[in-house]
């Protein structure tokens, strides 16, 4: 029932063999999360309840007008906060630092939308990586110590190719922390930063 369930929300949720149709994508999610709410994070279908919630989540970001669902960020943060912590689902966790890079149903705050993301990149999350790194990777740190963001341009409608990760240096590097160099498409280094 989960199965054929999730097969028809990601079908209308998407514009393919059937005309894309938000409202009845919402009740199917809807169904799932009520359904399947109380499933343990250890179970094997928790990643689909998780993406569930994501998918929810994002719904109630936006709004939907059709049913009409009104756009409530606040309650949307909450899902995907769900979605994020509980199930573990990468999605949710970017969608999450995002939410919180643009103060959007959350108070602003750089410091953990770089927990979020960097959580979801850990997972190879691509747009999360990419993320990261345009918002990050070249930040300063201000003289109260707080990271200071100057411009994010990552978008989440944007998905430009995966970008290609190599480990650098020793496998166990001695000052605890990993580095990874992301490079562009053509493999040459764009710029190394601390995951």
């Amino acid at each position: 029932m989960l199965g054929a369930q999730l097969k028809l929300a990601r079908i209308y949720a998407e514009d393919g063999a059937v005309p894309k149709d938000e409202s009845k994508a919402f009740r199917y999610y809807q169904r799932i999360a009520d359904q399947y709410a109380d499933v343990p994070a250890s179970s094997p279908i928790a990643q689909y309840v998780g993406e569930a919630f994501c998918a929810l989540g994002l719904y109630y970001v936006e709004g939907i007008a059709e049913l009409p669902l009104p756009a409530d960020p606040a309650y949307g943060a909450g899902l995907l906060r769900h979605a994020g912590a509980y199930f573990g689902d990468a999605e949710a966790q970017y969608r999450l630092g995002r939410l919180y890079l643009t103060g959007t149903g959350v108070e602003k705050n750089p410091s953990i939308a770089a927990n979020w993301l960097t959580m979801a990149a850990r997972k190879q999350h691509a747009s999360a990586q990419r993320c990261w790194v345009k918002c990050f990777g070249a930040a300063r740190v201000s003289d109260s110590g707080k990271r200071k963001v100057s411009r994010c341009s990552c978008s989440p409608k944007r998905t430009p190719a995966r970008p290609v990760t190599k480990r650098v240096g020793s496998p166990r590097p001695t000052t605890g922390r990993s580095r990874l160099r992301i490079a562009s498409r053509c493999g040459k280094p764009k710029r190394c930063c601390p995951v």
